[in-house]
């Protein structure tokens, strides 16, 4: 706790030190501008939440500096979602009934899949940068996400492997709404017979049973669906203490940094799908370098994941500033987005409410991330 506020004393000194400008004095006088926030800041999912928290408060404080939202200080009430779809409930009825907010950001995919009947209701905008659930395309009028559908991953995987002619596949899937649905998208995709089906729960500390079966199965790959962190680590540890020697296929966070850097020999060869992303942007260069000057080196997640957040905190900036807190106008407003350049890439809405982003295939080779 000490460490975060003094990261938020540092964003505001790194503001006013870097990029010129003092916070404005007419925003703090005025009524703040409202914007709930749902998202896993405690337990094992934390390891997911609390950097969109910190790409949150970055974005928030250099828009106040900047003069706020038409003279009113953005503020941003943060909830606890637990990443599972009945705390994301409680926290969304809160901030509707008691907060009286009329946008949101939400993040995992069951927190989203728990919100929409809630914000659909009550005419609330949701934006996500963090859900990639098929099931979210069509989950409302009102939800939205600069995040890439998993349809887009499912799709991708199952064509890598009828390329790689992996005609048989198992598949290895924790049991959430965001690995259940993807699990279903490379099933509808994939031309080959899917000869195994295992499922496993985010507090299983042993899927020896379930690799067994896999092993057994004459599988020519298997594809591993994680959510939870640390899952990953423990998953392909089993899996190689088993000898198990066919290829690994998996979702965007089977490899995490902290294992290309302690443990790669577990990830070796794995081949994987992430939001196509270019490290390169100018404007992903100036927040990464913003962040890590606050909150250290962007590890765990890909960093498409960090910039994201960022620019959605920006994109709602930009509706609000044309169109306060009228929840309607926002959300057609949201709708009409074309071209917008962000840390995260090129945004553009389609009638869905999802951004036209890509994923790549991508493979650990020599301890290296590469594209395949």
């Amino acid at each position: 706790m000490k460490l975060k506020i003094l990261a938020i004393l540092l964003i505001l000194v790194f503001l006013v030190g870097c990029g010129g400008q003092k916070i404005n004095s007419e925003v703090v006088k005025a009524d703040p501008i409202k914007i709930g926030w749902v998202g896993p800041l405690s337990g094992d999912v934390a390891a997911y939440g609390e950097p969109m928290r910190d790409a949150t408060m970055l974005a928030v404080d250099e828009i106040n500096s900047a003069g706020g939202i038409n003279g009113r200080a953005l503020e941003i009430i943060y909830e606890d979602g637990h990443c599972n779809p009945k705390d994301a409930t409680t926290a969304v009825q809160k901030l509707i009934n008691v907060d009286k907010v009329e946008t949101m950001m939400v993040f995992c995919s069951p927190e989203v899949m728990g919100a929409a009947p809630i914000v659909e209701a009550n005419k609330v905008v949701l934006f996500s940068s963090f859900a990639g659930s098929p099931e979210i395309t069509k989950a409302g009028d009102y939800v939205f996400r600069n995040f890439p559908s998993d349809a887009s991953t499912g799709k991708k995987m199952a064509e890598l492997a009828d390329s790689e002619k992996f005609g048989k596949v198992a598949l290895l899937v924790e049991v959430n709404d965001y690995s259940m649905a993807l699990k279903e998208v490379f099933k509808s995709k994939y031309n080959g017979d899917v000869v195994a089906e295992e499922m496993f729960n985010a507090e299983d500390s042993d899927v020896k049973t379930q690799l067994t079966k896999i092993k057994e199965s004459g599988a020519d790959a298997v594809y591993v669906l994680p959510l939870t962190p640390g899952k990953p680590a423990l998953i392909l540890q089993q899996f190689r203490e088993l000898g198990i020697e066919i290829p690994i296929l998996g979702n965007e966070v089977i490899v995490t940094s902290d294992m290309l850097d302690q443990n790669p020999e577990l990830v070796e060869g794995v081949m994987f799908a992430e939001p196509a992303f270019d490290e390169k942007n100018p404007l992903f260069v100036d927040f990464k370098a913003k962040y890590n000057a606050l909150f250290g080196e962007m590890t765990g997640l890909p960093p498409f994941y960090h910039s994201a957040t960022y620019d959605a905190v920006y994109v709602l900036a930009e509706a609000m500033k044309l169109h306060g807190d009228d929840s309607e106008a926002i959300k057609n407003y949201l709708y009409t987005i074309r071209d917008r350049q962000g840390a995260s890439g090129v945004l553009t809405m389609d009638v869905n409410g999802d951004p036209l982003f890509e994923y790549n295939v991508k493979v650990v080779k020599n301890g290296e991330i590469e594209v395949y």
